[in-house]
């Protein structure tokens, strides 16, 4: 289980564990951020996406990801 801490804001992070497209993507995200976290399927913030709420959005273990990028 992967964790950011205090991430910046409108900057893609491509998740280092998961960001190369032979490993395995992330999945059952977590935000506990005071913004909007938008998940990527894709690195560098490119794929289909879906939008985490502030303060504790979440999806289920089917939500496959490799970056995010904070409003």
């Amino acid at each position: 289980m992967g964790a950011l801490v205090d991430p910046p804001s409108q900057i893609c992070i491509t998740l280092p564990e998961v960001g190369g497209e032979w490993l395995p993507p992330a999945h059952s995200p977590r935000n506990y951020t005071s913004s909007t976290a938008t998940v990527f399927t894709g690195g560098g913030c490119t794929g289909d996406h879906f939008t985490l709420r502030p303060y504790g959005g979440h999806a289920s273990e089917r939500l496959k990801l490799r970056s995010v990028v904070f409003s």
